[in-house]
């Protein structure tokens, strides 16, 4: 499958919030996002995703979210978020999907490892047609 270009992703070079603990993971899907011409915010701890959020909520076209860090869960985090703004696209990451229960917080989920493709075409399916910014 070809990689899709930069240009069909990102009409509005759309700005993601990624909020990833493992600093490993976090480093390849900022690249891989980068790549695929997204304007990435990566944050380490979830609360501090939640600030960042918090002041520019309007600011995001999506947020891409570990489920299992330390002080706050992925699905805490996109709870609180789509309080401030209840049609933010958001996609929880996670290593084994039987933790996750269904939510109306989440969008889509991603099973780890996931790969580019996988990722840029939930990122696509999910911003497509929305007028969120």
């Amino acid at each position: 499958m070809a990689r899709p270009t930069p240009q069909t992703h990102t009409p509005n070079h759309s700005r993601i919030l990624l909020v990833e603990d493992d600093v490993r993971v976090a480093d390849v899907t900022q690249e891989q996002l980068t790549l695929l011409g997204y304007e990435v915010v990566t944050v380490l701890d979830p609360r501090e995703g939640l600030q960042r959020f918090a002041a520019d909520p309007q600011g995001f076209a999506l947020l891409i979210t570990n489920y299992n860090m330390p002080g706050m869960t992925g699905l805490e985090l996109a709870a609180a978020c789509r309080q401030q703004r209840p049609n933010l696209p958001i996609i929880l990451c996670t290593g084994d999907r039987a933790l996750v229960e269904p939510s109306v917080h989440i969008d889509a989920v991603l099973c780890k490892p996931y790969q580019h493709d996988e990722l840029a075409d939930t990122i696509v399916e999910l911003l497509h047609g929305r007028t969120t910014l």
